[in-house]
């Protein structure tokens, strides 16, 4: 008897589960937008910080910024709208370790040294005109120097490698 009973209950259960499957592959799918437009989009963590950027950058065009736990970008891919692509990664302080780029047949990686100095307070958020912006992004790396250069020029088909010394001067190339 506890053996009918078993068997009735165990069918009946899969009958329940059978008949909400059909009814919840009946139900309307809901649609997704097939466009989002926005200019930037932000990833935040359960603390509300800031971890991920995909949107329009400050000097750049379009880019992808990984942030760290403070909300500091860290890693960075823009295209911009001069043309070139770079990735950059930075350390704690978002001062530039690592530089990738490629543009108009010119491949470059650089590995960096030395401090980033703060954008002008007169452009909090990058704000104002192009070549004030550029300006203060040229002032902001000027403490920071290239100690190694890995160079790849399509155009004459030659690369090249060169080690700088804390002044900036080439102490040994390669080609």
């Amino acid at each position: 008897m506890k053996l009918k009973c078993a068997i009735v209950i165990a069918v009946l259960c899969l009958l329940v589960a059978v008949a909400a499957v059909a009814w919840a592959a009946g139900q309307e799918k809901v649609s997704a937008p097939q466009v989002i437009r926005a200019q930037k989009f932000e990833v935040v963590d359960e603390k509300g910080a800031v971890r991920a950027e995909f949107g329009l950058t400050e000097l750049a065009g379009g880019g992808v910024a990984l942030c760290d736990e403070n909300g500091k970008a860290r890693a960075g891919i823009a295209v911009s709208d001069m043309g070139p692509v770079n990735l950059t990664l930075t350390d704690e302080h978002q001062t530039p370790r690592i530089s990738m780029s490629v543009h108009a047949g010119i491949t470059s990686v650089q590995l960096l040294s030395g401090k980033m100095v703060p954008l002008p307070e007169a452009l909090p958020g990058g704000k104002g005109s192009d070549q004030e912006v550029w300006d203060a992004a040229e002032k902001a790396f000027e403490e920071v120097a290239v100690r190694a250069l890995l160079l790849m020029d399509d155009e004459i088909d030659k690369a090249s490698f060169t080690l700088f010394d804390e002044q900036g001067e080439a102490i040994w190339l390669a080609e």
